[in-house]
């Protein structure tokens, strides 16, 4: 009977150290994979910290170009209310001169009637009163 006793705990014996073994084997193997896995995570956080500071600077771009078109935006309305000025008053000095150009042709022609004697002299410069005034000259 101690025999099979002796035997029997023999074999639990070596029953529990081959468990023993491959749990050893199974930790070594798992503590290999968690350095690994926390080597993969360093690597992912150290990246995903690049691309954050990547972010912000383009971040900061965008709100230049942003800033800037904002800008350009800004002096083309302004360059589009001076055209708008311009034309106006290129469109009022033409008409100007136009009234001006009427007055003084109007003049000279009376000038040439005086000077040839001719008497609707006065009647040329009663037709161009109008323009003339509208110029200023009176």
């Amino acid at each position: 009977m101690c025999a099979l006793a002796l035997i029997a705990v023999g074999l639990r014996y070596l029953m529990l150290r081959d468990q023993r073994r491959h749990t050893e084997r199974t930790v070594a193997t798992l503590t290999h994979e968690a350095a690994g896995a926390l080597a993969l995570l360093r690597g992912v956080q150290a990246t995903r910290n690049a691309a954050d500071q990547r972010n912000v600077l383009s971040q900061a771009e965008l709100d230049g170009v942003r800033a800037a078109a904002a800008a350009l935006h800004a002096d083309l309305s302004r360059t589009r209310a001076d055209t708008t000025a311009a034309a106006v008053g290129a469109f009022t000095s033409a008409g100007q001169a136009n009234q001006l150009r009427t007055c003084l042709t109007g003049v000279s022609q009376a000038l040439n009637q005086l000077a040839v004697g001719d008497g609707s002299a006065l009647t040329s410069l009663q037709a161009v009163e109008q323009p003339c005034r509208a110029v200023g000259i009176q």
